[in-house]
């Protein structure tokens, strides 16, 4: 802080003990045409390569210009800035040693107690992800181009003779009605080690037994080639198995077992199978990417959101500066919510999800949620009734679980109920469990969206007309979370009805 001359921004001095442990750079210039540098705090300096030492004082941000970015980007930069708006963008910029990495900088005027102008600019280095996103955006096309030549592959050489189907790139192995091998392509030579010679006439289930991922034979009767054999199965099964080689090594696999008909007589079973081991990893390496990328993130935000806070205390803000400072209040909430939702969906896909179970009394959890979302129903004019039976015993669950799914059902039928109306919210006892029910009297689930209200991403026809926040996962959590409390979730939906959501939680262990 010596390097100033005396003046400080305001909120300089509280902020500075976040400023020097933050991850993301910080530098501040002055306001004159020089643009000096003043500040900038330990993580600027591993980032360009720069010490402080070297630029306070002496230098002006410019030393990290690229040459990448043209004049019209500097135009619209500076026009934004001295607007008093914040100014983000991803750039390329040059370290000290000369080697360019990409950044995002946020940059934003701040006056002093003496109205000087300083020049703020928060920068974080996203090489890395960059390249990340990049190499997985290559992937991810080539592998949705492997899968589409593939599986045209399949459609076509089904209905081919026995020399086309011998130069598919999945393993093919056709049996007749009792199980015994009639054919294998190369494909199957190469992903078992059984050649064609070795493994025709002999049982499917002796050349290639198969295992669940902790290595537990399966059982001949649940495997798809039996059951579509012995016809408990539908015609087509697809699943995932590890198949153990001759060598005794296994590999995890896709599979596709289907009849071979002629006319109406059943005259064997095609199985198709593929190494997905490269998926699996692939798969694997995109959810920790989502995880740990959503945990970097929060650190930042919630300093970024206390920064804000004191901001927000400051009496010298005018009050253009205050909303300013309010409305990036609220968009850092939202996105700690977005990444919050993104770690949740991260734990769940990743089977990290557990439910924590203890004696709860489910009613004041309802009670706490409804209080919590009180101010949102009467901003909209709506009254919330909710209903219980007179005793409710205690239950078993997780009460975060718990208060997540409800929170849920909750604040979709505030959102999406219109004014003035009101919202039932019922707990009942049934046999066994517990069903809690919301009821709203707004926008209806059209029929044909009926199986994808509780798939990632999914957004009513109405909400997305209205306009409405949300990420559209909620209600895949939510599931997620009833789930993990042993119970079950449902809705109802009519246009004369409105939409009920519910769900269950057993009444006792």
């Amino acid at each position: 802080m010596s390097s100033f001359s005396g003046e400080y921004p305001i909120g300089f001095e509280q902020a500075l003990d976040v400023l020097e442990n933050s991850s993301e750079g910080f530098v501040i210039a002055d306001g004159s045409r020089a643009h000096t540098i003043l500040y900038v705090n330990p993580a600027w300096e591993r980032i360009t390569g720069w010490t402080k030492d070297e630029v306070i004082g002496k230098l002006s941000p410019r030393i990290l210009k690229s040459g990448k970015q043209d004049a019209e980007f500097y135009d619209h930069m500076w026009g934004t800035i001295l607007q008093g708006d914040i100014f983000t963008s991803e750039i390329v910029n040059k370290r000290k040693d000369g080697n360019l990495y990409d950044a995002e900088i946020s940059i934003f005027p701040i006056r002093g107690t003496d109205n000087r102008v300083f020049y703020a600019e928060i920068s974080r280095d996203i090489t890395i992800k960059k390249k990340l996103e990049e190499d997985a955006k290559n992937r991810a096309s080539l592998l949705k181009l492997e899968v589409e030549l593939r599986t045209n592959e399949l459609k076509n050489r089904i209905l081919e003779d026995e020399a086309i189907l011998m130069s598919l790139g999945e393993g093919l192995v056709v049996t007749d009605q009792n199980g015994l091998i009639t054919l294998v392509n190369k494909a199957f030579e190469d992903l078992v080690g059984w050649t064609s010679e070795e493994a025709v006439g002999k049982n499917i289930f002796d050349v290639i037994p198969v295992e669940d991922e902790e290595g537990n034979g399966i059982s001949t009767n649940d495997l798809p080639v039996f059951r579509v054999i012995s016809g408990q199965g539908a015609p087509s099964i697809r699943s995932r198995y590890y198949y153990v080689r001759k060598d005794k090594t296994k590999f995890p696999t896709a599979v596709v077992t289907t009849l071979i008909r002629g006319g109406d007589i059943v005259k064997g079973v095609a199985t198709i199978f593929r190494d997905i081991t490269n998926e699996l990893a692939l798969e694997k390496a995109k959810d920790e990417f989502v995880s740990i990328t959503s945990h970097q993130l929060r650190t930042p935000l919630s300093a970024i959101k206390w920064t804000l806070e004191l901001f927000s205390k400051e009496t010298d803000l005018s009050p253009k500066n205050q909303e300013r400072v309010r409305d990036l209040y609220r968009s850092c909430e939202q996105l700690i919510d977005l990444v919050n939702t993104l770690l949740n969906i991260a734990r769940i896909e990743s089977g990290k999800l557990v439910a924590v179970k203890k004696k709860v009394n489910i009613v004041n959890l309802i009670h706490e949620s409804l209080t919590l979302y009180k101010p949102a129903a009467d901003k909209n004019g709506q009254n919330v009734l909710f209903t219980a039976p007179p005793h409710v015993e205690d239950v078993m669950c997780d009460p975060i679980l718990f208060t997540q799914a409800f929170n849920n059902l909750l604040s979709n039928a505030i959102k999406y109920s219109p004014p003035h109306l009101t919202i039932k919210v019922i707990l009942e006892k049934q046999e066994a469990q517990y069903r809690i029910m919301v009821h709203n009297e707004g926008s209806t689930i059209p029929e044909t969206d009926y199986s994808k209200v509780f798939s990632k991403f999914y957004r009513s026809p109405d909400a997305r007309y209205q306009e409405t926040a949300g990420s559209g996962l909620g209600l895949f959590i939510a599931k997620s979370s009833v789930e993990k409390n042993g119970g079950i979730i449902g809705f109802e939906s009519n246009v004369s009805k409105g939409t009920t959501f519910f769900f269950t939680i057993p009444s006792h262990e």
